[in-house]
Parts: structure tokens; C-alpha cells; sequence
């Protein structure tokens, strides 16, 4: 049986290079003139500007650029805003990063749309890490180098190196609100939930800065905690000296508190704050929560085409049954977040559920497990696939590659089904059932009514195409647990055709 992405879901932070944090916007201060704020402290603006001045190189400007933008200091960049410009061709990331600088000068008036081509970035992250650690070698107290080097070592599924880095990252001068926020997210990448709020609850800015704050209401929640902050997040929200897209994480990690404990009507309000000026994180919150949950959200379809709006088009798509854009979109997920298995697990579910393209589902399954080689969800979605394409001895090969932890129940239920279609295809019927049906009870001892109905749905469809007589029995049964059950769009695409087996046999 075939994986897909988890019911839950909460607004950790998106983990990304740090130019494209930065110019974003959420680095910017929170008011017009910060108090007390990280940004005050200048000497790592002037370390680069040292470090550029010793030069020039290409890489030191760059680095000048990217810490003027950080700390909103466009006329500290000036020189290398020249230098880069009259040094690279016009599509580089370098360029388009030294034009970003240069519309914040006061004295120009430009057009501050800004959209980054992705690809434009380097095609693959062996050669990231080569640049950044030749970079790190003249300025090895760079700690956005050191965190970048840790997203491009994750993104090739290399984890302890990647924490290593990131451990530097955290010890290379004060953590900033990027730094913490990374950490965090890469920690919780790496099943360390606790780890990742830890870090944020002791932070000593975590009180005074929504971003930090929502990250850290997110990962407690995640590591089944209360976060002892709530209180203090729900003033936040309400602070109206504080710009809302600054608020628009915290006002999704709220909501989806409020969502857990079953209070919609205060969820739903929540959801539509964080919508006011929302980053694409936050729309893909609203957006699962409105598909699995609440309904329709006023003004979220107004912000599904948001830059790098990637997961929230792939859940819309797929609500309008248009499996083929919902797998695009998930590959478009899958650049943009490398190391995630989630994007991974999405896309390869839809392509063998929603669209039955099987040769698609195996090209990003494989695609996710670069990053992720021991994740069980997409390897067993690379079986289902293979299964369904007639390569049952690959098939039966990546199967028992499967590293299983005997503390998950969610994935044993969903290898018994799929150990029960490989024996179904290789002519063990018995077997197959008997694989299904323990599978079956193991979700409602689970209540796991998801797992529970695509195993009843796939039983049905092997003893069709094994022309099992209990055919009619399995089918039976498939179409009863699936009208007790909330349907999503490609569950209720199989339920169907079941349902019309049944007519033509009548």
C-alpha cells in the first residue's frame, strides 16, 4: 500500500539559502526603528566590509551584500554593488542580488518586484558545497556560510555533517532569528523535534520576535509539548505596532493550535489573520487546514499564486482533481525544500493514486530518497510503483531495504498492505489477503482511517485483478468503510470505479 503525506501538519520554518531568507523580507526589522535588536550590533557588517576591502573578489562581495541586505544597510554595499554588477551576466544569483541591494538606495527608484529563477542556482549541491567551503576558508567566522553549507550537505543526505556545520553556524557570534530558525528546522528534519524547540525556548530574543516565536509554539507542538509561550504569542498577535507579515507564522501556529483542540470558530479567525500579508508557508497551512478540516478560508485562494507557493498549489490542484499539475507543483516542492521527504512522499502518492502515471511516481520517490535514503515512506512508495509497473524482483529488492522502526505503528500497517500486493502479483493470494486484512485491523486498532480505507480499497482492487471470487466480498466491504469515511479527491476516484464494478455486475 502506498504512503502519503501525514494528516498532521504544523508551520515549522521553511529552511532555505540565506539570500532567499533575506530577501524575502523575513529578515527585515520588525518596526521602522528597532530597539534593542539584534541589527543594532554592526561588527558583522564591518567584518565584511574589512574582509571586501582586503580584496576584491567576486565571493567577498557577495558576502558584503548579502550581510548589507541582512541588516538593511544598502549604502554599506555600494562598492560591490558596482563590482558585481559590472562582473557577472545579468541572470546570475550575484547580479540579482546586487540589484536587490541596490533598489533599497534611497536615491534610485526601482522596480522592488523581485522574482529568483530557480534555475538559476547551481544544479547541484556537490558544487554549493565545494564554493562555500572555498568561501569559509578566508572567512570561516561567517555563520550564514556555515548554515548554508549545512542546507547543502542536508539536501544531499549527508545529516551528521550537516549538523556539524550547523553547530558551527550556532557558535560563529550571537545566533540571529535566520540562524535559529534553520537550526531548528534542520533538527526537526532530523526526527529531534525537542532539540529544535529547546534551542528556540532558550533564546534570549524568543519573546520579542514573532518568527522566533512561531517556530517555537510549531516545534513544541510537534515534540507533544504545551508550549509554555502561548499566552505570550497570543499578545503578540495582537500587537498592533507590529507589521502583519511579521505576524503571519505566529498568527498559522495559533490557529493551529486552536485547530487541535477542536475550537474551529477561533481557528478559522486565526488563519484568516495570518492571510493578511502571509508568507507561502502560511498560505500552505491555511490551505491544508481548509482541505482537511475547516472548509473554506475567505481570501486564501486569492494568495495560492504566492512566490514559491509550490506545497499549497499541489493540495489545491489536487482538490480540483487535476492530479497531473498537482504532481508538477510537488516537484516543484521537492527543489525547493531537497532534504524534506515530504514533498517526496506528496508526490509520488498522487502520481500513483490520483494519475496512475507509475513511471512518474518512481522518478520522485527516487528523487526524494537522494536526500533521504532511510525514510521508509518513500521507499515504500517506490515499491508500490515498481509493483505496478511489472518490476516485481526490484520491486521485492527495495522492500527489503526498508529500515523499519518497530516504535512506528503507521509504517508497519502500510508494509503489511504492501508486502500483501507483492504477494498478490507474484500469484500468493492467500497470502496477499491474509497480508491486507492484518493490515486492515492493525488501522483500526490504530483508528487510522486513511490507512484503513486505501488498504480496503487496494484488497478490492488485487482480488479483481486476480479474478479472486471473493472479489465481489472484498469490494463490498471497500465501498462500506469508504462511506463512513471523509474521501479525499483520489481515494474518491477508486471508490467510484469500485462502485461501478459493482453496477456493470448486476
Amino acid at each position: 500500500m502506498i504512503s502519503s503525506t501525514p494528516p498532521e501538519r504544523h508551520i515549522i520554518p521553511r529552511w532555505r539559502h540565506s539570500n532567499l531568507t533575506i530577501m524575502s523580507g523575513e529578515t527585515n526589522s520588525l518596526a521602522p526603528h528597532p530597539t534593542k535588536d539584534w541589527l543594532d550590533d554592526l561588527s558583522e557588517l564591518k567584518a565584511s566590509i574589512t574582509v571586501w576591502e582586503k580584496g576584491p573578489l567576486l565571493s567577498q562581495a557577495l558576502e558584503l551584500i548579502t550581510t548589507a541586505l541582512l541588516y538593511n544597510r544598502p549604502e554599506a554595499g555600494i562598492n560591490a554593488i558596482r563590482y558585481v554588477l559590472d562582473n557577472t551576466e545579468e541572470r546570475c544569483l550575484a547580479n540579482k542580488l546586487a540589484y536587490r541591494l541596490f533598489s533599497l538606495l534611497e536615491d534610485y527608484t526601482l522596480d522592488n518586484t523581485y522574482e529568483l529563477d530557480l534555475e538559476d542556482e547551481p544544479t547541484k549541491a556537490k558544487r554549493t558545497i565545494k564554493r562555500l567551503r572555498n568561501d569559509l576558508r578566508s572567512n570561516p567566522r561567517n555563520p550564514l556560510g556555515w548554515m548554508d553549507l549545512a542546507h547543502a550537505q542536508a539536501s544531499l543526505g549527508q545529516p551528521d555533517k550537516a549538523e556539524k556545520s550547523m553547530r558551527i553556524a550556532l557558535a560563529s557570534g550571537t545566533p540571529n532569528r535566520i540562524i535559529l530558525r534553520s537550526a531548528s528546522r534542520l533538527y526537526v528534519h532530523q526526527n529531534e523535534p525537542d532539540r529544535g524547540h529547546q534551542l528556540l525556548y532558550k533564546s534570549e530574543t524568543v519573546k520579542h520576535d514573532p518568527w522566533l516565536l512561531a517556530a517555537e509554539v510549531a516545534t513544541a507542538s510537534m515534540a507533544k509539548h504545551v508550549s509554555r509561550l502561548t499566552r505570550h504569542a497570543k499578545r503578540m498577535i495582537k500587537d498592533d505596532s507590529i507589521n502583519h507579515y511579521h505576524k503571519t507564522e505566529l498568527a498559522g501556529a495559533l490557529a493551529t493550535l486552536e485547530l487541535e483542540a477542536g475550537q474551529y470558530k477561533a481557528a478559522k479567525k486565526l488563519f484568516r489573520m495570518s492571510l493578511i500579508r502571509p508568507t507561502e508557508n502560511s498560505v500552505a497551512q491555511a490551505k491544508w487546514a481548509a482541505t482537511l478540516h475547516l472548509g473554506e478560508i475567505e481570501a486564501l485562494h486569492s494568495h495560492l499564486d504566492i512566490e514559491r507557493g509550490y506545497e499549497a498549489r499541489a493540495y489545491h490542484a489536487n482538490s480540483q482533481g487535476d492530479w497531473e499539475a498537482s504532481v508538477a507543483e510537488a516537484w516543484n516542492w521537492l527543489k525547493d525544500e531537497p532534504y524534506s521527504p515530504l514533498p517526496a512522499i506528496y508526490g509520488s502518492y498522487i502520481a500513483s493514486v490520483g494519475s496512475l502515471d507509475f513511471s512518474e511516481a518512481k522518478r520522485i520517490a527516487q528523487a526524494g530518497l537522494k536526500a533521504n535514503p532511510n525514510d521508509p515512506f518513500i521507499r515504500n512508495n517506490l515499491v508500490f510503483a515498481l509493483v505496478n509497473m511489472e518490476q516485481l524482483d526490484e520491486a521485492e529488492r527495495e522492500f527489503k531495504r526498508i529500515k523499519v522502526q518497530q516504535n512506528d505503528p503507521s509504517i508497519q500497517l502500510i508494509l503489511l498492505a504492501t508486502e500483501g500486493l507483492i504477494n498478490y502479483r507474484k500469484g500468493n493470494i492467500d497470502q496477499g489477503r491474509f497480508l491486507y486484512q492484518k493490515s486492515m485491523d492493525k488501522a483500526r486498532q490504530n483508528n487510522n482511517t486513511q490507512a484503513l480505507t486505501l488498504a480496503s480499497i487496494f484488497l478490492a482492487n488485487e482480488e479483481i485483478l486476480s479474478q479472486s471470487p471473493s472479489a465481489q466480498k472484498a469490494i463490498s466491504n471497500a465501498i462500506s468503510i469508504a462511506r463512513r469515511h471523509k474521501l479525499t479527491p483520489e481515494l474518491a476516484q477508486w471508490h467510484n470505479d469500485l462502485e461501478n464494478v459493482v453496477i456493470q455486475n448486476c
